[in-house]
């Protein structure tokens, strides 16, 4: 959905009915068409009514009508909105959804905006992005933008133009569309929707609910707009919104873990303070405690239509209840009765999982705990904690098999050096004290040579500017692979790199492992070249001659990724070596 106004076609009136369905007031006007509340025959329920210049044209009315059966054909999901029909009156052609209880998020923004304030905050921009990710997973959207999105009265963003997306593309390839904000320029020149252009698309929406504008080549960079983001932010955006597809990320699944890791962990916390939903009754609204960014569910909070009751005081009220009338089914078992508050305990310690269903025995209502709108937030929140203590249990586990590994290599070389003489004895231990000084012994692999260089990292380079003093827009010089088309770089002083010794005394100490993936994949000699980022002091690229897959790049990159550099001011630091058994 679009806050920027689409086709300007005299809305409606209320009380029109098309099919089944009689059209309420107007609520946006999207890119292909209008949307309205309606009333169907047996639930409210939301009206796409398409553009006649756009249903008129036969190629775009066949893409919308092809899409409308596919999302009508997926099975429900927690992050998309459900198509539930379409139909031709006279020559209006419109498409019904389930009821939409919300706002556009590209409309909240756009009042954002106008208000003197920027995006969503951090959390709020992670709640929107994360949730899109999860649908277009399940399903190809290939047009995704801001205007795609819908925040629900819960806190909850969906995507609600699943129907419409093939028409948008078609649209795009046509030369018939006004506003193409967020399509991946492969997209919009075949008209054919694809993961990559669905990873660009979330690119985009994560700039957006950020800086609270579409995304634009020579446009600020988020951490330049909102101060507090994390740097890598601009290269995470940069990467999904490159004009090569096969520079983009590999997976959506990808892309989910480096935003939850960079910004996702702290977005709609279910806490007493910030439930990620709306605040507690009697209080205003707001999902976080003081100081922190503003959440997505307190920015909705004052859309025109009634609010239901706050989840935290919901879920306090049906805590207090300990009627034992919940089943949980897991597989083919149902398990319970339980009360609501033995479910939550058990949701705490892993038990019931977000995708096992919850029965109300009193009802028979069935629903999957993660899609509850009272157990769904306690449910991420408990996942999101488990994946990190088996994170850390893993990170354990293999630090200790490395440690016996060493125990074990260094036993075999001191039994070897016990059974030979004393002239081989002294041999032995000048040579190792001499692999020490260069790669902290390649043990039982050889002698090895380095050669090693370091270098700040490649600048893109500046965009030319108009008199005006911005930055062009389309057909700009296109980035690298890890840096947007930004205005306004920094200097050349402000990198400041690792000096060669530092570099060499920290990778030095994982020579034996470095050595055993060379013996292990075949392989004589090496060039290492990786990339520390500044700030944190970590390897972020690997490339083991020239090459970021195959068997020696995996066990290289694993080596220098487990390694931690002084942190420098500069943005990333570019070094590489030779070795050779």
């Amino acid at each position: 959905m679009s806050a920027v106004p689409g086709p300007q076609a005299p809305a409606l009136a209320a009380g029109t009915r098309l099919g089944d369905y009689v059209l309420g007031e107007l609520l946006w006007r999207l890119r292909l068409a209008e949307v309205y509340a309606a009333r169907g025959p047996t639930a409210a329920a939301t009206l796409y009514v398409i553009a006649p210049q756009y249903a008129g044209h036969p190629e775009i009315r066949a893409e919308i009508i092809a899409g409308t059966r596919a999302a009508a054909a997926l099975p429900e999901h927690p992050s998309v909105v459900r198509t539930v029909a379409a139909g031709l009156t006279g020559e209006i052609l419109w498409i019904a959804t389930e009821d939409v209880d919300g706002v556009c998020v590209r409309e909240l923004l756009r009042k954002k905006v106008q208000g003197g304030a920027t995006g969503l905050g951090a959390a709020g921009a992670a709640t929107v992005v994360l949730s899109a990710a999860a649908a277009v997973e399940a399903a190809v959207h290939g047009a995704l933008g801001a205007d795609s999105i819908i925040a629900s009265r819960d806190g909850r963003p969906r995507v609600a133009d699943l129907a419409l997306a093939r028409g948008i593309l078609a649209a795009a390839r046509l030369g018939v569309l006004s506003e193409r904000g967020g399509l991946a320029p492969e997209a919009a020149a075949a008209g054919a929707p694809s993961p990559s252009a669905d990873i660009y698309g979330l690119g985009g929406l994560l700039y957006e609910a950020l800086v609270g504008v579409p995304f634009e080549r020579g446009g600020p960079r988020p951490t330049e707009v909102v101060a507090s983001l994390p740097a890598q932010l601009d290269e995470v955006i940069a990467r999904c919104c490159h004009r090569d597809p096969q520079r983009r990320f590999g997976s959506v699944a990808a892309l989910r873990e480096i935003v939850t890791d960079l910004i996702g962990r702290g977005a709609e916390p279910p806490t007493a303070a910030g439930s990620g939903r709306l605040a507690p009754a009697g209080g205003s609204p707001s999902l976080a405690p003081a100081g922190s960014s503003p959440s997505l569910a307190q920015a909705i909070a004052h859309a025109p239509r009634a609010t239901p009751m706050p989840i935290d005081a919901s879920l306090a009220m049906a805590l207090s209840d300990e009627t034992e009338r919940w089943l949980v089914s897991k597989g083919q078992l149902d398990y319970g009765p339980f009360s609501l508050a033995t479910v939550v305990e058990q949701i705490e310690q892993g038990k019931i999982l977000g995708a096992h269903i919850i029965i109300d025995a009193d009802s028979g209502a069935r629903t999957e705990v993660s899609a509850h709108p009272l157990l769904g937030p306690i449910s991420d929140a408990a996942k999101a904690r488990h994946d990190d203590e088996r994170r850390v249990a893993a990170e354990a586990a293999h630090r200790r098999t490395e440690t016996k590994r060493g125990a074990l290599l260094y036993a075999v070389i001191a039994v070897a050096v016990i059974g030979v003489g004393g002239g081989a004895f002294w041999g032995i231990k000048r040579a190792r004290t001499e692999e020490r000084t260069t790669l902290a012994a390649v043990k039982g692999v050889g002698s090895a040579s380095i050669d090693l260089n370091v270098s700040a990292p490649k600048r893109p380079a500046r965009a030319p500017r108009s008199r005006s003093g911005r930055a062009p827009r389309p057909g700009a010089q296109a980035s690298d692979d890890y840096a947007l088309d930004f205005s306004g770089d920094e200097g050349d002083d402000a990198t400041e790199t690792l000096d060669l010794d530092t570099i060499h005394k920290v990778y030095s100490r994982q020579g034996g492992a470095l050595g055993r993936c060379l013996a292990q994949n075949g392989g004589g000699t090496a060039n290492i070249a990786f990339s520390i980022d500044g700030p944190s002091g970590k390897v972020t690229v690997v490339r083991v001659n020239g090459a970021t897959s195959g068997g020696l790049a995996t066990c290289v990159g694993r080596v220098m990724r487990s390694l931690s550099f002084p942190t420098v001011k500069g943005p990333r630091t570019r070094a590489e070596f030779d070795i050779s058994m």
